[in-house]
């Protein structure tokens, strides 16, 4: 009942209290264990929370013959919602399996896919990563500090940067370079994805994302280098530019672990580092364990046709 019902804190005291281990891989009237019930009403709270205890059986069926991972499937929208990518990325990172039925489903699903939703996220990410290619592009001939001009005694150093020796500079043009090539790899592989077939394309936008969160991160990274070399002299305005760099850099780089890190990881270390992620990302859901005021107001509209019925 606590699983099903979302109620992380009382799946939290059960799992740490010795004697109700029976409960973790326990089964309802329906053949349900709590990690099935937890992905059915998409609870990845509860989820995370489940999946880091090793005495776990995730292979275990229901009467329906469907596993933990085909509850979560078996609801899951295009686009999937936060919750439904969430809850799926728990499960896909310890590798919970399919049954046979839901593979079944999902290639009948894959001979129609939905083309135009994946059209609309390819050109989605081409369209940031030009952006963010055209702006890098750009700052690598406007560098911080400017160049040394065609008047200068010293011919050697005509066209060179001025600033050419300072570290923060040199870290400057390294994240401005990696930010480039990201991105104009990322719309080229999305330009080439147009020409194939949905599954290419779907692929091609998987891969690409990783090097645009790639881009905009070095991207911020060589802002923060800029600024704070030419605001140097002043001290403390330097070291507010640093901090905030900082922390939004660790905010960019939570993002970008999401996307790829297992989430439901046992090992210690990671254990804790996917927990800190999923509690900071979840915190940023309105919809997480929340009905909106419309959701309530059709809810029970619902419950009062279904009264009407009833009684017809």
């Amino acid at each position: 009942m606590a699983a099903k019902s979302g109620k992380d804190n009382v799946v939290k005291y059960i799992l740490s209290t010795r004697k109700l281990d029976n409960l973790l891989n326990q089964k309802d009237k329906n053949g349900n264990t709590p990690l099935h019930l937890a992905s059915k009403y998409l609870h990845p709270k509860v989820l995370l929370l489940l999946t880091q205890v090793k005495s776990l059986n995730i292979n275990l069926t229901n009467n329906e013959g469907f596993t933990a991972r085909d509850m979560v499937l078996l609801r899951q929208k295009m686009p999937p919602t936060f919750r439904e990518f969430i809850s799926f990325a728990i499960l896909k990172s310890i590798d919970a399996p399919l049954s046979e039925k839901v593979r079944k489903i999902r290639r009948s699903h894959t001979e129609t896919p939905q083309v135009e939703w994946i059209k609309d996220r390819v050109n989605a990410i081409l369209l940031v990563a030009i952006l963010v290619a055209t702006v890098t592009f750009a700052a690598g001939f406007t560098v911080p500090g400017g160049i040394y001009s065609s008047d200068d005694k010293d011919t050697n150093k005509r066209g060179m940067a001025t600033l050419v020796n300072r570290k923060l500079f040199q870290l400057f043009t390294i994240c401005d370079v990696i930010a480039m090539y990201s991105s104009t790899m990322g719309a080229f592989i999305l330009l080439g994805a147009q020409l194939g077939n949905f599954h290419i394309g779907f692929r091609a936008a998987n891969f690409a994302l990783y090097l645009v969160v790639l881009s905009l991160i070095t991207m911020s990274v060589a802002f923060m280098a800029a600024v704070h070399l030419v605001v140097s002299d002043v001290f403390w305005l330097a070291d507010v530019v640093m901090i905030f760099g900082i922390i939004f850099l660790l905010m960019f780089l939570g993002v970008f672990i999401l996307l790829i890190f297992p989430l439901g990881e046992r090992a210690f270390f990671f254990h804790h580092i996917s927990d800190f992620i999923f509690k900071v990302t979840i915190s940023f859901s309105k919809s997480y364990g929340k009905l909106t005021r419309n959701d309530k107001v059709k809810k029970m509209r619902s419950l009062e046709e279904k009264e009407k019925d009833k009684d017809e």
